[in-house]
């Protein structure tokens, strides 16, 4: 079987759903699968082994330009590809926070209007690029927000499109003024065009099948995998304890109530010596509010317990979590999934997490950690501490849930399991589409 994936790349921070669609094409190549990796709008960053072996398309300057100037779309040849060289790509991405909220919901909408939209060159070149090559079995497009480009993909190439479903809500909730009401009223239509669905998450499968109107039989799920080669748990544990974060340093992730979290556990004696360890990726937009959480901590007079690395390359990350006793990312929104609760248990460190999205279905499985409720009439960072602090205070606890966590990422979750079940998916859904209709 033949399958070209189409993932939408970040160019300048590692991400959850480049390193979930590189790690599963690398995984279905190994099971015998001739999978293709495919990037959109800017390179993709994994801190793996790079599964990328087609040429880019979509070029985030060229869709942008193409968007706000409709005669970019007829530039050479020779121009375009120019503007989407990786180097220039990769420096621009530098900048991402400089896109404004209403120059993304008008690119949001043009992109879910496909061949109607503004990028329908890119999208006419994409299809003659495709066509160029040995033929698909079937399509898979990385995210719901690709969708408008399905009914273009099945007709012209009759195969399948089959559509993967991991935390496109959030963003078209935040699209300023009509956008997101016309956004979510494109991908309804679009999403008929699709021949099956596969959500990260039982939680998102049923948010999108909700929203959307998806047949059920059409929506299936899938937990995310992950590599496991070299998560190994520390040896001894760590000494002085030590909370962990593992995420991209925004507010969405709620790095600031833990920042808070730990500020109000410093004021007890029983945790004098705890540490707070804050890792994950960072943009030129997030500084600013990276460095808010930094004065908050020098100015509670507890900076020196607080050490953040960002941007760090995968062994780095490994090394870091062998460091950590708990791991919290209290994220404020429903959570599609969370891959760094699989790396978190796979190095042997329980979590703790606020009791939204798809972190109860994870914990429930995994029995890696403990929820908290979030919506107290107490400031949120508050419960967190009172959470972390019974956590912390229970050492038998902490090692059986830490054990019965990691136990459960090795059987339940390798990214190999998830590439068998998804590639029973694609098969199911290929026979669906050449099967004569009655």
């Amino acid at each position: 079987m033949r399958v070209l994936h189409i993932t939408a790349g970040t160019g300048s921070f590692y991400c959850g759903t480049c390193t979930r669609d590189n790690a599963l094409v690398g995984a279905l190549r190994g099971r015998g699968w001739d999978a293709s990796l495919l990037p959109l709008y800017l390179p993709l960053r994994v801190d793996e082994e790079e599964s990328t072996d087609c040429p880019l398309f979509f070029g985030g300057v060229n869709v942008f330009l193409q968007e706000k100037f409709s005669f970019f779309g007829r530039l050479p040849r020779w121009v375009r590809g120019v503007l989407d060289s990786r180097m220039l790509l990769n420096w621009t991405a530098r900048f991402q926070h400089m896109t404004r909220a209403e120059d993304l919901g008008h690119l949001t909408i043009s992109m879910l209007l496909a061949e109607k939209g503004n990028q329908n060159a890119e999208l006419r070149r994409l299809i003659a690029w495709i066509k160029s090559q040995e033929p698909f079995d079937a399509v898979c497009l990385s995210n719901l927000l690709l969708a408008g480009m399905a009914r273009t993909i099945r007709a012209e190439l009759e195969i399948p499109v089959i559509c993967t479903m991991q935390g496109e809500d959030t963003f078209l909730d935040g699209l300023p003024g009509d956008s997101s009401r016309r956004a979510w009223s494109l991908l309804a239509q679009n999403a008929a065009a699709c021949d099956a669905f596969v959500a990260v998450s039982a939680y998102y499968r049923n948010e999108m099948i909700a929203r959307l109107g998806l047949p059920a039989q059409k929506a299936h799920c899938v937990p995310n995998g992950i590599v496991l080669d070299r998560f190994e748990k520390a040896q001894t544990p760590p000494t002085p304890p030590c909370v962990g974060y593992l995420a991209r340093l925004c507010p969405a992730k709620g790095a600031h109530l833990l920042v808070d979290a730990f500020i109000e556990l410093k004021k007890k004696e029983a945790h004098k010596n705890l540490r707070l360890l804050l890792v994950g990726s960072c943009i030129k937009g997030d500084e600013p509010y990276l460095k808010q959480q930094t004065a908050k901590v020098e100015k509670a007079g507890v900076a020196g317990d607080v050490k953040i690395r960002t941007n760090v390359s995968r062994e780095e990350k490994l090394a870091l979590l062998r460091q950590m006793t708990l791991l919290s990312v209290p994220a404020v929104y429903g959570e599609a999934f969370g891959l760094y609760i699989l790396e978190a248990l796979a190095s042997g460190v329980p979590v703790v997490q606020p009791d939204r999205g798809a972190f109860g279905e994870i914990l429930e499985e995994t029995g890696g950690g403990w929820l908290y409720d979030p919506d107290t009439e107490e400031p949120e960072s508050i419960v967190l501490a009172r959470r972390l602090d019974r956590s912390l205070a229970d050492g038998e606890g902490l090692a059986q849930r830490a054990e019965r966590g990691r136990r459960s990422v090795i059987e339940n979750f390798d990214i190999n399991r998830m590439a068998r079940a998804i590639g029973r998916i694609y098969e199911e859904t290929i026979a669906a589409f050449r099967r004569p209709s009655l």
